[in-house]
């Protein structure tokens, strides 16, 4: 089977049993493991601090969009802010995406409210705006990098 018939198999509710047989190519014995379901934490960002020139530069990277995504964001960029950094950069590389909902609270806190920070178009051609209530801008320089693995909700961060 495949992993995703694999994994579908496997879930279940939390706390609940599960038996695992494994099979292994060229051996014949199969070997069975009893696991414990349980929520697996998803973590999608990751802090780091740089030093050029006597600069601090904060580096979040983002590794896709979950329910704790935006949050998590939030709290790593409040740190940084407190230690005075003098620029961002976030890293979106290999982000497949995600929940668009969390991408958007990201730009609130950077699309000033003049500028809409996403447009959508439906089918008819009628296109919706939207746009934050942020007053002013950063008051240090924010740079996105992206590359071929950035689709989806990473690439609407990154413009």
């Amino acid at each position: 089977m495949d992993l995703y018939e694999a994994v579908n198999q496997i879930r279940g509710e939390k706390g609940s049993n599960v038996t695992l047989e494994v099979r292994r190519p060229g051996v014949e014995e199969i070997i069975n493991v009893d696991i414990k379901r349980d929520a697996i934490p998803l973590q999608t960002v990751y802090v780091e601090e740089k030093e050029v020139d006597g600069k601090l530069i904060g580096i979040i990277e983002l590794t896709s969009f979950s329910e704790k995504t935006a949050a998590d964001f939030v709290s790593a960029l409040d740190k940084l802010e407190g230690k005075g950094m003098d620029g961002l950069v976030i890293d979106v590389r290999g982000n497949p995406g995600g929940l668009l909902p969390s991408v958007e609270q990201i730009l609130k806190l950077f699309v000033t409210k003049d500028t809409p920070y996403l447009q959508i178009e439906d089918p008819t051609g009628k296109k919706s705006r939207y746009f934050s209530d942020l007053e002013t801008g950063k008051d240090y320089p924010v740079v996105t990098l992206i590359n071929e693995g950035s689709a989806s909700a990473s690439e609407i961060l990154a413009v």
